[in-house]
């Protein structure tokens, strides 16, 4: 199957518009129709149908798309690999991180990389998990590191767990009789009641995991 054929697909999936879809990609309408006529013809199957409110693919087309898709990213990822095997270095690498992890991780992390990879220009985004994974699937960012604990199922998706991290708190400006104590598996302000029972303040607890695309060897080169 031509790639470029399945990028025409993705392109008209994504535009529902012959028009903007075949601008997209740079090419006249007549070829992009051309081109949509022959995927469908390699295929077998019509990917495409038009209705009342536009063009949108057949149930053989949304099959065929996840998978165009997935083909495409994992090109794109083959590409890069290979350019940075010739090239010898590892590039450019852009990645984000949840609250806590930046706090807790990045830090050390981040002064680590630049010291064992110093060509390497990073770029690094803070942000929630939502945004970041919105981040992700536009391919934006490379992997991000956060709480994963709410993240959905996609197997489009490589998530691993890291282990528990552990942090301390202090407080600028807390009154008197506040103890920051010292803790796993969550984060927080924590001071002595009354009675004398420790309390927490806020927090939130650990979860934290890297995300990436499946099938990208994002990380990979940097260990």
């Amino acid at each position: 199957m031509d790639l470029r054929r399945l990028s025409h697909v993705v392109a008209l999936a994504d535009t529902q518009h012959f028009a903007r879809a075949a601008a997209q990609v740079h090419l006249s309408q007549p070829a992009f129709s051309r081109s949509i006529q022959a995927a469908e013809n390699d295929l077998g199957v019509r990917l495409f149908e038009r209705d009342a409110g536009g063009i949108r693919p057949t149930p053989a087309g949304e099959f065929v798309l996840e998978r165009a898709r997935r083909l495409l990213f994992d090109a794109r990822c083959m590409q890069r690999d290979v350019d940075l095997y010739l090239d010898n270095q590892l590039g450019d690498t852009a990645f984000g991180v949840g609250p806590f992890p930046a706090a807790t991780l990045m830090p050390r992390v981040l002064s680590e990389l630049r010291r064992l990879h110093p060509q390497v220009a990073l770029r690094v985004e803070e942000s929630n998990w939502v945004l970041l994974l919105e981040r992700l699937r536009a391919e934006d960012i490379e992997f991000f590191v956060a709480d994963v604990r709410d993240l959905p199922e996609d197997a489009a998706l490589d998530v691993r767990p890291l282990p528990a991290q552990s942090a301390r708190f202090c407080p600028c400006g807390a009154p008197a009789g506040w103890d920051v104590m010292h803790g796993r598996g969550g984060v927080g302000i924590w001071h002595r009641d009354r009675q004398g029972a420790a309390r927490r303040d806020g927090g939130v607890r650990q979860g934290a995991g890297i995300a990436r695309r499946s099938g990208s060897r994002a990380g990979a080169r940097m260990r």
